[in-house]
Formats: structure tokens, sequence, C-alpha cells
């Protein structure tokens, strides 16, 4: 039995005495997308939620078009029930201005529903895949599924990062419980210092300097500036030429970071496959593009036309390691950030968890993530019948996701609990700035 089975049977059972249009299956999707990406409880409708529920969230993150005039005398018919029946939560708006609601929001919410505008990153995505001739709607089996979105998000991630930046959906998410912040309210009182109060203590100077020289990924990207030396050729948007890409790949050794990856989804059980260029373009090497994107970002590496050169800008005070350390974590977010396969709400979730708790679990973070709305094979979206294989996916990203920041020394994880460094705390306190004001 489902959630809300029990009460939409009453509903029904109430409806049919009165002959009011009551349609179950309509009533429970606009139910669990509230109770999913809005934390409401079934009997409480404050006024505006059956707009905000018929022209945000379903276009957002429901599934298909429903029967719009269905709906509308549905919900209409459900207020109604809760309100007679007393088990309207207290809160919830008239229910005859609920109703008028529906049929208001009833001629725009098929145009609202085609919006790509409107669209959450899983409908974002499964539309570009569309657009990009992948049958995305038509696997009939879990391994025709498993390489449909393997080739969409190859797809996706191939498309120049600004291209990427713009079809990102924007209006999909906004308004969600739990939103950019993963769950966890991180607190809008930043000052002018860029330390949000009573949320985030600042990690020790020192100690973070330390940890910053340590980072095996600051150290990464400190090599393939030494290695870019004073001329690498770059093709005209900026990343090394393949030659290039394919010394720099062998040279320092980055097919160890590929071969962690290949361990953690499974797909290429030979591990000396991972020692393979296996790209056709450098910026699709995400082993390099991860190291190269953080040293430009950085200003450890630049370039000038059709090469690139070292800048010999090397960090030499605290400060300026801990600079460094936090200018080329931030370049990584950037980079999950606009990547579909690799989603920043794990590792929000973990900076947010210990900057409110001071540490958060393995399972809290899992927790988390099975249910948020950036989570694009959560139990919300799973196609029937594909159950066990969408959560393999889910786990798969929360794992991909969090070994991205991994060797960046911003957490230290004892058991299966995760707690900031103080060189986290520094870029921790950047990054909800960032989120909040922006950064230029």
């Amino acid at each position: 039995m489902s959630e809300h089975e029990l009460l939409l049977r009453h509903a029904s059972h109430w409806a049919l005495q009165r002959q009011r249009v009551c349609d179950t299956e309509l009533l429970e999707t606009a139910l669990e997308l509230r109770s999913v990406h809005d934390a409401l409880p079934p009997n409480l409708w404050p006024a505006g939620s059956v707009e905000d529920l018929m022209l945000h969230r379903w276009p957002s993150h429901g599934q298909g078009m429903p029967d719009v005039d269905v709906l509308a005398e549905s919900i209409d018919t459900f207020v109604r029930f809760l309100r007679v029946t007393g088990r309207m939560a207290s809160g919830s708006g008239d229910p005859r201005a609920l109703a008028r609601e529906a049929h208001r929001a009833a001629p725009r919410m098929a145009a609202a529903c085609a919006d790509p505008a409107n669209f959450g990153p899983t409908k974002s995505l499964m539309a570009f895949g569309r657009a990009a001739g992948f049958p995305v709607d038509h696997a009939d089996t879990v391994e025709e599924l498993d390489e449909t979105m393997q080739q969409v998000v190859a797809a996706w991630n191939a498309l120049p990062e600004h291209d990427r930046k713009a079809r990102m959906p924007l209006a999909g998410d906004r308004g969600a419980v739990h939103g950019t912040g993963a769950g966890f309210d991180v607190d809008q009182s930043l000052d002018g210092d860029f330390e949000p109060a009573g949320v985030l203590e600042r990690g020790d100077p020192a100690r973070a300097a330390a940890q910053a020289r340590r980072a095996p990924f600051v150290q990464a990207c400190l090599q393939l500036a030494d290695w870019v030396g004073v001329r690498r050729k770059v093709t005209a948007t900026g990343v090394l030429r393949l030659a290039e890409a394919r010394d720099a790949y062998a040279e320092l050794e980055l097919w160890r970071w590929q071969e962690e990856v290949d361990g953690i989804t499974h797909r290429r059980p030979d591990a000396a496959a991972s020692r393979d260029f296996r790209w056709k373009r450098a910026g699709d090497a995400l082993p390099l593009e991860r190291l190269w994107f953080a040293a430009q970002s950085a200003g450890l590496v630049e370039t000038l036309s059709t090469v690139a050169r070292n800048t010999d800008e090397r960090p030499v005070s605290d400060d300026e390691w801990v600079g460094v350390s936090v200018a080329l974590t931030l370049a990584l977010w950037l980079i999950v950030e606009s990547a579909y396969d690799r989603s920043p709400v794990p590792v929000l979730t973990v900076l947010g968890g210990c900057a409110l708790m001071g540490s958060i679990t393995s399972a809290q973070v899992r927790e988390q993530w099975q249910t948020h709305p950036g989570n694009s094979w959560g139990p919300d979206y799973r196609p029937s019948g594909f159950e066990a294989e969408s959560q393999r996916y889910s786990d798969e990203e929360l794992t991909l996701s969090l070994h991205f920041f991994t060797d960046t020394g911003i957490w230290e994880v004892d058991g299966d609990t995760y707690r900031l460094t103080d060189l986290g705390r520094e870029f921790a306190t950047l990054l909800f700035t960032y989120l909040e004001e922006g950064i230029d």
C-alpha cells in the first residue's frame, strides 16, 4: 500500500457518493510530488499551493502531461473532502479558493508542462536526449536503458561548458524544499568577510595551509603546471591538443584516478584498460580536464592563442597555499555543477551537514541524496521495472560525486563519519558565499 492509498480510497468513496470527479492516480502523483519536493503532507493546502503544483511542481518534476481538466476537478473534490471530513490541516486555504486556483491554472498548465525553462534536471536531460536522437523513451531492457543513458550523459558532457550552463534548468528547481541546500538550511547571514555567521567557524590558517600543501589534488595541479612548462599546444577552445593530452595522461599517471572511477562504475573490469587514453578530445578526458580547468582557473596555467604555458605562480605563504587550494577546489565545484552525471548535491550535503552538526555519516548523506530532487535516479523518477537498476545509478552518482573531491583535503573520513578539515572550513565558507551571493 502506498503512503496515500488509504486516504485516497476514502476520498474516492466520498466522491462516488456525491457523483464528483476523483481520479486517484492523478491525485496520488500530485500528493507524491508535493511530499517529495515541497515537504507538504496530503492534508495541508496553503493558499497558492494548488497553482504552484499545477504551474511549477508538475511541469518541473512530473512525468507526462495529465488530463488537466480532470486534475483540476479532482483537486477540487479532494480539498472539499478534506474540509468536510475534518481532515484539513490548519494553515490550509479555503476549499472554494483552492478550487478557483485549480480552474484558473488549468488553461495554463499545458503550456507550463511544455516549456523547457520549467523542467527540472531529469526532464531536461531526457528532453536533451530526445533532441539528440537517443531513444530515451523506448528502453525495453536494463541493458538498453543503461546504454542509452550513458550515451545521453556523454553527449551532454561533450557540450561546451557555456552551452551546458545555458541549458541548465533554473526554474525547474526553484522553490523546492531541499533546493540547493541539500536538505540543510545554510543560513543567509553572510557578512562582508565571507563568514557564514552562526553556521561555520573559519579554519586555523596554519593547519589549513599544511593541509593544502599535502592535498593530492593541489599537488597534481602543480605537477600539471610544471609539465606544461613554457609551451604546450592547445586548440582554439583552450584545451590541450590530443597528442599533448595523451602525453599528459601517461606521464602524470592520470590513469590512476580513472582506474578508481572505473572501479566505482564497474563498467571496465579490465584494470589495464584504464591506462588507455580513450577520449577523442582532451576536454572529454575527466582525469585531465579536472586538473586543467582548475589550474587555469587558479592562474597556474594560462593559454595564449594556440599555446599554453606555466605562469610560475607558486604559493609560498600560508595564505597563498590556502588561497590556491580553495580556488582549485572551487573550480572542481563548477565542473560538477554543470555536469549531469556528477551532482554537487552530495558534496553540499557533507559540507552543510558538517557546518550545522559538526559531522555527518555516510548513511545520513545517502538518506539526503535518496529523496533530493537533484537525484535523477531517486524514487520519484524510477521507471517501472527498473527500480534496482535505478538504485544502482543513484548510488553510483553519489559515490562518483564524492570521489571527485576526495583528494582535495577538505574533509576527513573516520569510519563512516565525515568531518571538515581546517582547509575544508575555508573552502565551505567561500562556497556558501558563492552560492548565496556569487563571486566574480
